[in-house]
C-alpha cells in the first residue's frame, strides 16, 4: 500500500467503508424488490 495510507489510517478506513457501502448498494439493487 502507498505510504500515505500508513500515515492516515482514517483515510484508509473511510476508503474501505466507501467500497463496502458501494458493494451493499450493488447487492441491494441486484436483489429483487
Amino acid at each position: 500500500p502507498p505510504p500515505h495510507s500508513r500515515l492516515h489510517p482514517k483515510f484508509h478506513l473511510q476508503d474501505v467503508a466507501l467500497i463496502l457501502g458501494g458493494a451493499i448498494v450493488s447487492i441491494d439493487i441486484a436483489s429483487p424488490p
